[in-house]
């Protein structure tokens, strides 16, 4: 059924003594609560977004299996697969190359230093609720020091609202557009009857314009006590009414909620012929292609920095499949010690020439 009413803020009555908010005092903790409400379960996702710059809309059908830390997301085309297990994250790729033959890929990386926070899985798992943890802290924040007052109150959802200072707008608001930049307020419509759930949340500048709104509709309860929308849209403001960036998440399916995963869901194949590049490190990406079945990725990862560790001490980089010319150290050496050599001549010259100024000024 989905939530109506107070989403214009036309319903309800205008109410912020004693007893409103004790319902908001009482109601608030399930709002943050309802953010981790989900810790398992399978989803069939439709997400859309676009611009007015941009007529063409993306959309996309990621699915995906849950279970903790532990993320899938796959595509019904097959062509990207995303792992989070083990504390890494790998990405699968299949690439068609005009030959007709497909190029196979896969990074292995740390999860939180390649996925965006839009791109987080847990973006879309937030619909109904906070965005951003940074929204949900500062929200929380300004709960507990009682800076927030109740706009209109019915027997369906409570109204708020959070003031922004122009100096917390950057813990306040998910990115600063032209509405925001001198801060304003958080306008929250929660749920009364689904344990916390937020059909509206507004992101209003000094003057009162949107910079940005999200929206939940048609509620359906995954679990016991778990509501979640089948429809999700979020928009942002450039300046006045001008739209800007849009999101939309349809909910197509969803089993399993807070129920065990098989490990099956969880597990990785690579295909033979699959370039991999490992780069948890930050500091020597080890790149290697799987050219036999049967052998664990972490004894082919083993043999290929033995590979590289060799080659490296004869003096010459190995070979990045796809990449550059090995380049060998003791070129590199060379190239050091020239421009080492440049910098020191340079450092010189322009000592001298202000030894001379120096020198007529003082005659």
């Amino acid at each position: 059924m989905p939530v109506t009413g107070m989403g214009d803020a036309s319903e309800g009555i205008h109410q912020d003594d004693a007893a409103a908010r004790q319902v908001v005092e009482e109601l608030l903790p399930q709002v943050f609560e309802r953010r981790h409400a989900i810790g398992s379960g399978r989803f069939h996702i439709r997400r859309t977004s676009g611009s007015p710059k941009f007529p063409d809309e993306v959309v996309s059908e990621p699915i995906y299996s849950i279970d903790g830390d532990r993320w899938v997301r796959k595509y019904a085309s097959g062509l990207s697969t995303s792992i989070c297990r083990d504390g890494a994250l790998y990405l699968l790729t299949h690439t068609p190359q005009p030959d007709g033959t497909t190029r196979i890929s896969m990074s292995i990386n740390n999860p939180g230093k390649v996925l965006g926070r839009r791109e987080n899985r847990d973006w879309w798992l937030y619909c109904g609720s906070f965005h951003l943890d940074e929204t949900a802290r500062f929200v929380e924040q300004q709960f507990e020091l009682g800076h927030w007052s109740v706009i209109r109150i019915s027997d369906e959802a409570v109204m708020i609202s959070i003031p922004v200072s122009m100096e917390q707008r950057f813990k306040a608001f998910s990115g600063i557009v032209k509405p925001l930049e001198e801060g304003g307020s958080i306008e929250l419509t929660v749920d009364r009857k689904r344990n916390g759930v937020i059909p509206l949340m507004r992101f209003l500048g000094s003057n009162g314009q949107a910079g940005l709104v999200s929206s939940a509709e048609d509620f359906v309860e995954v679990a016991k006590g778990i509501w979640f929308p089948r429809l999700s849209h979020t928009q942002d403001f450039h300046a006045g009414d001008t739209p800007g960036l849009f999101w939309k998440y349809e909910l197509i399916s969803a089993s399993l909620v807070n129920e065990v995963i098989p490990d099956e869901d969880f597990k990785l194949d690579i295909p033979v012929g699959t370039n991999v590049s490992e780069s948890r490190t930050g500091k020597n990406r080890v790149m290697f292609r799987v050219d036999k079945e049967g052998v664990s990725l972490q004894a082919m990862m083993e043999k290929a920095l033995a590979d590289a560790d060799a080659l490296m001490k004869a003096g010459v980089l190995p070979v990045v499949p796809g990449g550059p010319p090995p380049v060998s150290h003791r070129r590199k050496s060379w190239v050091l010690v020239a421009n080492l050599t440049a910098a020191a001549a340079g450092a010189v010259f322009v000592a001298w020439l202000l030894w001379r100024r120096q020198r007529r000024e003082t005659r």
